[in-house]
């Protein structure tokens, strides 16, 4: 069999075939042909030596073994040349033209008995799977010996003395660029060196995992092609056209509570799709909706946006509703959304007021991510309208503005009822609640009364449609709750007053507003802001 040689001898030996031992770099987009797939990445066995690789294939499922870190061994790369650069490129399992890859001593593609009779197979032996242990502790490869078989024998044979340079890999000093989470390294030499143990003691690493958790939100900050350990809740499960892949939607307690009125619900969550190939369909069996996982070594993945993939050394660890960590979860995601539609008021001295009145001087306090401020009406900067519609989003604002339209026309169509099961509208609204369940989730004890309005305010510089909805209309017309569960609120013609009173006197009023973005566009919503002063 040929020697493994470094990728600047191959260069220079100008060999139609060759053999290589490198390290996976980098990953481009997997290419569809015709009646094939083709796969381009890059190894390198030294800082310097680089080569691309391309290889055709008819079975996607060997993608899930193109992982950045891994060791490649490739044994019949076929030479081509580029813009004056050496490339390899093979066609896996050609009738012609055998290249037979090797990721961590295992081999791409199961070898079937007719493969044995036609090809010379490169197998790894201990030694080399020593020096891979050894690249993931140290960095770089010691010595090593592979064995080869042939069809005529089934015996392996070694003599170091006479066939040294057909068996002998060469010291090959590299810098290890895996692109890991430095938290997670130690945790990634834990997998490697258990790359053989049974299912049983993969079971026992995962249930000991003690690893860095990120949330759904961080993703968005982290490296392609990192490996990341996240706690999630499936909440969609769904397969491919070719049934191939199963994908997984996955929220982890992240988001706001927002209204989207476009789908007419209240989003409470931020999820990422999780792609799982039918190599591993056996891992999520008992991986259903609504349950709780641990998933540890996922990769950061991007197709048109990203998403995680479940790899060779992905684990799963079915968590219980009861764990500590999905309740600190939960409870988290209830005090953010809480923090959005619940503000607390602060009340503070003025040096306008005295102790006895300070009920114009409340502090309006919301947090939105990165931005966090306090209000005081009485020394805020107002924000012009114009200035509103150009600004980033999310964001909060405080302007002055006049009240222009109100919708629905009809006050008592403000009023609709919604379910806090499942967060959404009834539709259409019904007079009572009696005898009445949820058309969506079946829910009968989980509906309440809620207001919700569209107003269309003004200023000199512009017009700006805005919501009005749940606790934060409740303290714009200054009630503290609906006063009815079963039937159709009287509490409305208190708001229908002085909805009215805005509209016929045309007067300035002081609002606070946010911005967030929904599925369609962006929203501006009022938020603890409460109507003074009207006559």
């Amino acid at each position: 069999m040929d020697d493994y040689k470094s990728i600047n001898e191959i260069v220079i030996s100008k060999a139609n075939k060759f053999n290589v031992i490198g390290v996976l770099d980098k990953l481009e987009e997997l290419r569809p042909m015709s009646g094939e797939y083709c796969q381009k990445f890059l190894i390198y066995d030294s800082e310097q030596s680089k080569m691309n690789v391309s290889i055709f294939f008819k079975d996607q499922s060997c993608l899930q073994y193109f992982e950045i870190g891994n060791i490649l061994v490739c044994s019949g790369l076929r030479r081509s040349t580029y813009n004056d650069q050496v490339n390899g490129k093979a066609n896996i399992y050609d009738t012609d033209f055998r290249c037979y890859v090797f990721v961590n001593g295992e081999p791409l593609h199961p070898i079937d008995l007719k493969t044995l009779e036609r090809a010379t197979i490169f197998k790894m032996t201990d030694k080399i799977r020593a020096s891979i242990i050894s690249f993931e502790n140290k960095g770089y490869f010691q010595s090593a010996t592979a064995t080869s078989s042939t069809s005529t024998s089934t015996t392996t044979t070694t003599n170091n003395n006479n066939n040294n340079n057909n068996n002998q890999i060469k010291l090959l000093n590299i810098n290890k660029k895996r692109k890991l989470d430095n938290n997670d390294s130690s945790d990634n030499n834990n997998n490697n060196n258990n790359n053989n143990n049974n299912n049983d003691n993969n079971n026992n690493v995962v249930n000991s995992f003690t690893g860095k958790v990120v949330g759904i939100d961080d993703i968005k900050d982290i490296e392609k092609d990192s490996w990341v350990n996240i706690i999630a809740k499936v909440v969609e499960r769904c397969s491919s056209a070719n049934q191939k892949c199963i994908m997984l939607k996955l929220w982890d307690g992240t988001g706001q509570a927002i209204f989207d009125p476009k789908d007419r619900v209240v989003k409470s969550h931020t999820t990422i799709t999780m792609n799982v190939w039918f190599d591993y369909f056996s891992h999520i069996e008992s991986l259903s909706t609504d349950t709780w996982a641990l998933f540890i070594k996922v990769r950061v993945h991007w197709y048109q946006q990203k998403e995680l993939k479940y790899g060779t050394n992905s684990r799963i660890n079915i968590l219980s509703p009861d764990d500590p960590r999905v309740k600190r979860l939960l409870r988290q995601h209830k005090e953010k959304v809480d923090q959005l539609t619940n503000i607390k008021d602060v009340t503070v001295k003025s040096e306008y007021q005295d102790d006895n009145n300070n009920n114009n001087n409340e502090l309006n306090e919301s947090e939105i991510p990165s931005i966090s401020t306090i209000v005081d009406f009485k020394t805020a900067v107002f924000t012009k309208i114009k200035d509103i519609l150009e600004c980033k989003t999310p964001n909060i604002f405080v302007t002055m503005v006049k009240l222009h339209e109100s919708h629905p026309k009809l006050s008592r169509k403000w009023l609709q009822v919604l379910c806090e099961s499942c967060m959404t509208f009834q539709d259409p609204t019904p007079s009572t609640l009696q005898d009445y369940s949820c058309k969506k989730c079946d829910t009968d004890d989980k509906l309440k009364w809620i207001y919700c309005l569209n107003l269309l305010i003004s200023d000199a510089t512009g017009e700006l449609p805005v919501y009005l909805y749940g606790d934060d209309a409740l303290y714009f017309f200054s009630q503290t709750n609906l006063d009815s569960k079963d039937i159709l609120p009287s509490s409305y013609k208190g708001a229908l007053h002085i909805i009215k009173s805005l509209l016929t006197n045309y007067e300035e009023f002081p609002v606070c507003i946010r911005s967030y973005v929904t599925s369609n566009k962006i929203v501006y919503q009022i938020f603890k802001t409460k109507c003074i002063n009207v006559k």
